[in-house]
């Protein structure tokens, strides 16, 4: 049983007890409904397998993982043990026993009072996709029945609004079994897109024996807003305004999740319905920033200066000589203009020469600076210009320690106080990646001394961007010796931004591989043929789950010549069990993760993963993770679209470099599967293990990630270790339809959005201009919005106790 997890320490009686050591209930349910609970007792996260028998035939199959109100009244785990089956009427109709058995045991349920089904009607469903966009689906008629294509009513507050053809075909589980569907996806008028709370009833149009037949069930709450939101609200509440008024809070969080989205190529229009920045008076007791604005190269220079617009700031500019990449500089030149012309200046502002300063760029940094006093360094997103004058956005994360020292991404325009460049030159700074490097030199950095500015600051030619491989990588390397790291650096290649490869020593401490050849025996000796040479390298540990009985016997030559094995033997485990088994377990100090059907493509995978755990602060490593057609399958989360987390990247070709070259270079994420990961196990015990008990299978990785990350670790990316996943295609959550798989992941995420919903209004590590529906880095947010400064921070969850 999880140690993290909170056990009653007296269940309270409830349900009937079983010989195998459970409490049940089961009896009828509705018109032609079964339902109840099954729950153990002793191992409150264990979730059973209940059959349903017909006259003495096995019919249907299901997962005990209901919510069941009178379970969680008790305070009994997570309240969530409940089933229910729903059988065709010709078989009701027809049949004369009805019982419900545990999977694989012949014990029987007993035989209860009845208990109301816990799930929506099984005549349909339909799904609220935000603003006004809704999906769903109904069962397809049976034979003898109308076959025609059913038809929708779509009722807003009790008024009639659409008349809509369920005319496209879908698969679902109705009636207990995955049958054809007609689904339906449609959005209502714009007139509903106002602002207020609106309830939408769906039901199947046409006469019907005991009146209108309701599609999922119940009402359907929705709020939508136009695009001109803020707008709106200006308009209606004048003498309030949005920020005072009482929906403020709600109006800001359905910005962050619901918003459309516009593509790249409509950057121009994007850009151009950008609210005004609003004019703010200084905090009380501050004074303005004079500004230094500091150009390297000469080549362009006469473009950057005409383009100035100061109005309200005070600054001076210079120009420093530089090489062809615009990033080297003699410190000399810079230290006279910090003591003549830029004496005054309290912040110095670094660009390439040919950079375009965006109209009130200016005023921006000075607010900036006004409201976060304690910033030593700002950074800003940049708009990439081509030869053709062509502007494409290049956005960037809160923060990003990896992706600073193999990218250098914050360089090409910042912000630093002066007392901070003064340390930087004393320190030996010639290089704008150094400057930008020099404060992860310090540790642990003060929170908020480094602010990102999202939103385009100003615009920097193409091939300036892309040039500076030596300086990135010679700054690089004099940040690592100043914390005394040792490492290897590697210039790397790199589309939109110079790029190097990071290797750092390997760790002289025990590493252990734990291997789950369970899920996919098949797979297993393949899988293991790939992994562990890499192992034998290393001397290392290795722990191999495998399903009971007979050990397979192809994988004894390979285990044979291993020095230290251990086999633990589970039927279809789950990663929340294998790795709160191993924990207490593995004699390494280091423990790499593998499941299922993933074998490693690249022969140092192993001493990648290890490598990156040195990082200052790591807590969690992972590779990518590719399917057998070389398209990628995990390289992390992004968190915020639809309140969920969505796999970053997913679907692109292994030689796509991303958005940004992010899959060209180690960075940071907000959360990992750990399907394949490397982390140190004393620091997942000191996180109490992974819950099994809210998060035993969809969510589970993404949860321990952000328990580690509002301990203030890193979670890391890397491309250069690169995994196969040999597996089956695997169902997306979109193809879930009716299976008790969605109910199992629609439970996880309620209790995700209970714990995290701060991070996921809000991943620092996911630029707000960018999209929050469909595919993360593929679009801009709509409405255009002006983000506010932010300051990349731990954010601890929200806790709430077991049963609620």
């Amino acid at each position: 049983m999880n140690s993290a997890l909170p056990a009653p320490s007296e269940i309270v009686e409830i349900g009937v007890p079983m010989a195998c050591g459970v409490r049940a209930a089961f009896g009828a349910s509705g018109e032609y409904g079964f339902s109840g609970f099954v729950m153990d007792p002793e191992d409150l996260t264990r979730r059973h397998v209940i059959e349903l028998l017909v006259d003495g035939v096995p019919t249907q199959v299901t997962r005990a993982d209901l919510y069941h109100p009178a379970l969680a009244e008790a305070g009994v785990g997570d309240g969530c043990y409940g089933f229910q089956f729903i059988v065709p009427a010709p078989v009701y109709a027809s049949a004369t026993r009805f019982e419900a058995r545990l999977a694989n045991v012949e014990e029987h349920l007993p035989l209860t009072e009845p208990v109301e089904p816990t799930g929506e009607a099984a005549r349909g469903q339909v799904e609220w996709l935000g603003n006004l966009r809704f999906r769903g689906w109904v069962r397809q008629p049976a034979s003898g029945e109308d076959a025609s294509t059913p038809r929708l009513l779509v009722s807003v507050d009790g008024t009639a609004v659409m008349d809509v053809p369920a005319d496209r075909w879908s698969g679902a589980f109705a009636d207990g079994v995955l049958q054809p569907v007609r689904g339906f996806d449609l959005e209502l008028p714009d007139t509903f897109a106002d602002g207020r709370l609106h309830q939408a009833v769906f039901t199947l149009a046409g006469p019907s024996v005991g009146g209108p037949q309701m599609v999922g069930g119940t009402a359907i709450p929705f709020l939508a807003f136009g695009d001109a939101l803020r707008a709106l609200f200006d308009g209606r509440f004048p003498e309030e305004g949005l920020e005072r008024h009482r929906e403020a809070t709600r109006i800001e969080l359905h910005e962050k999740l619901f918003p459309r989205s516009l593509p790249f190529t409509q950057y121009a229009a994007w850009r151009a319905a950008q609210p005004p920045e609003p004019t703010r008076p200084l905090p009380e007791g501050a004074t303005a920033d004079q500004l230094a604005l500091v150009f390297l190269g000469e080549d362009g220079l006469d473009i950057s200066l005409d383009g100035l617009d100061g109005a309200g700031v005070q600054w001076v500019a210079g120009a420093l000589p530089s090489d062809s990449a615009k990033a080297n500089f003699d410190p000399r030149p810079l230290g006279e203009f910090m003591a003549g012309e830029a004496q005054s200046s309290t912040a110095f502002v670094f660009l390439p020469a040919g950079a375009r300063i965006r109209p009130g760029g200016l005023a921006r940094i000075a607010q900036a600076l006004a409201d976060h006093p304690r910033a030593i360094m700002l950074f800003a997103d940049v708009d990439v210009e081509e030869a053709d004058g062509t502007l494409w956005p290049l956005a960037f994360p809160a923060a990003d320690y990896e992706r600073t020292l193999e990218q250098g991404f914050a360089a090409r325009c910042f912000v630093l106080r002066t007392p901070a460049l003064r340390t930087a030159l004393k320190r030996g700074a010639n290089t704008v990646f150094r400057l930008a490097n020099f404060l992860y030199d310090f540790h642990p950095l003060p929170v908020g001394a480094i602010v990102h500015l999202p939103g385009a600051l100003a615009s920097i030619p193409t091939a300036c961007l892309r040039r500076g491989h030596a300086s990135l990588n010679r700054a690089t390397a004099e940040h690592l010796a100043a914390i005394k790291q040792m490492a290897r650096q590697a210039i790397a290649i790199g589309e939109s931004l110079p790029a190097v490869r990071v290797a750092r020593a390997p760790p002289r401490e025990r590493v252990t591989l734990v291997m789950d050849a369970a899920s996919y025996p098949a797979l297993a000796e393949r899988c293991l043929r790939a992994a562990l040479p890499a192992l034998r390298r290393v001397d290392g540990e290795l722990i191999i789950i495998l399903p009971p009985g007979k050990v397979n016997p192809a994988l004894a030559p390979l285990l044979s010549p291993l020095p230290k094995v251990k086999v633990l033997q589970r039927a279809n485990p789950r990663t929340v069990e294998i790795f709160n088994t191993v924990l207490s377990g593995a004699e390494g100090q280091s423990v790499i993760f593998l499941s299922g059907a993933m074998a490693p493509l690249n022969e140092d995978w192993l001493d990648e993963l290890r490598c990156r755990l040195e990082g200052r602060d790591t807590g969690a490593v992972a590779p990518l993770v590719v399917d057998p057609e070389d398209n990628i399958y995990d390289a992390g989360y992004v968190l915020g679209p639809n309140l969920d987390a969505v796999r970053a990247f997913a679907g692109r070709r292994i030689s796509d470099p991303g958005y940004g070259d992010m899959l060209r270079v180690a960075h940071e994420v907000s959360a990992l599967s750990f399907d394949c990961v490397a982390i140190r196990p004393a620091l997942l015990r000191d996180l109490g293990g992974m819950d099994g008990l809210r998060f035993p299978v969809f969510f589970t990785g993404i949860d321990a990630s952000l328990r580690l990350r509002a301990r203030g670790k890193r979670l890391v990316v890397t491309p250069n270790a690169v995994v196969r996943d040999l597996a089956p295609a695997r169902v997306g959550t979109a193809a879930l339809g009716r299976s008790p798989l969605a109910a199992a992941r629609a439970r996880e995420l309620r209790g995700l959005r209970w714990r995290w919903s701060n991070v996921l209004a809000d991943d620092l590590l996911y630029n707000p201009v960018l999209n929050r529906e469909g595919a993360p880095y593929s679009a801009l947010c709509w409405p255009a919005v002006r983000p506010m400064p932010r300051v990349a921070e731990p954010q601890p969850p929200v806790t709430w106790p077991a049963g609620l």
